[in-house]
């Protein structure tokens, strides 16, 4: 009999040293006021939020032992269940270098056992999932989990990857097997040009279009829906905001809201998530949600 789990999460556990600047060069050299090294990446920032949330969750991802024992044992604090992990013995990473204003940033990953494969092979096949998020990572290995991992809908989220990762081929595959896409403004733009001018709307079932302090963008078969950003005086940081969003998302899914309260959701967990470290986050999903039900009709412009 297979064991049931709400949602597999693939994607990156990174290390990340983040470089505080006041503005993002083009070029040349700029002073940088505080380094600080933190434990993030897309997966890893949603499981330090979603296991707060109470989220039930398989995480999928590759690390090194010299680099990331550490962040493991953090993550088995928080309840997150690290067993799916490969663990590399030989490479250093995933690290990423992050310089922030802290509202914007450019990024500079070393990839190290995320260039292995970390789902063939790996990923169960003695659990049923009902979502299946195909986050940052090789395209290929996130195929092989479509073929085969046993789930209900899956989910394509590629983040920035989406620019230097995939090509026509692999986008127009995942834009058949998906049920949900996530994508900002810029990887919408660089979906139409992978495409060959095709628009994303047309490509997904539903699509959830993420425009950062502007909220998101909801379209589905029944239209468009423009969920606003909750604000928030008190940033510490915006770095790993749209991996909070998800978590905030999942929550609102796996408790049987609609993907458009879902995403409002999000825009509340996102908002709570920036104001400490991600790893400090600490709401549960009852203050979550009597938040979402306060402010609905803000969020959702009465929707």
């Amino acid at each position: 009999m297979k064991r049931n789990v709400f949602l597999a999460m693939t994607g990156h556990l990174n290390i990340d040293m983040v470089l505080k600047v006041n503005r993002i060069p083009t070029e040349g050299s700029i002073n940088v006021t505080q380094v600080s090294e933190v434990y993030g990446g897309t997966a890893g920032n949603f499981s330090m939020v979603a296991a707060a949330l109470g989220i039930e969750f398989d995480l999928y991802s590759a690390v090194s032992e010299k680099t990331h024992s550490s962040y493991l044992n953090f993550l088995k604090s928080k309840g997150v269940n690290t067993s799916n992990i490969l663990v590399d013995g030989q490479d250093r990473g995933p690290i990423c270098y992050a310089a922030s204003t802290g509202s914007d940033q450019v990024y500079y990953i070393y990839q190290g056992p995320m260039n292995r494969s970390f789902l063939k092979g790996h990923i169960s096949t003695d659990t049923h999932y009902s979502y299946l998020h195909l986050g940052t990572g090789d395209p290929e290995e996130l195929r092989y989990a479509v073929d085969h991992a046993s789930y209900d809908r899956a989910v394509f989220d590629p983040g920035q990857e989406l620019s230097y990762r995939y090509s026509n081929e692999q986008v127009l595959y995942f834009a058949k097997v998906a049920d949900i896409a996530i994508l900002n403004d810029i990887e919408m733009d660089q979906m139409h040009a992978l495409t060959g001018g095709k628009d994303p709307k047309s490509l997904f079932r539903n699509l959830i279009v993420t425009h950062g302090k502007r909220g998101s963008t909801v379209y589905t078969a029944k239209g468009s829906t423009e969920i606003s950003a909750m604000r928030t005086s008190e940033i510490h940081d915006t770095v790993g905001a749209g991996d909070a969003f998800r978590a905030g998302l999942y929550l609102g899914i796996q408790n049987g809201f609609t993907l458009e309260e879902s995403s409002a959701i999000g825009s509340v967990v996102s908002s709570m998530a920036i104001r400490k470290p991600m790893a400090e986050f600490s709401y549960d999903s009852r203050t979550v949600l009597k938040t979402f039900s306060d402010r609905k009709h803000e969020l959702m412009g009465g929707v």
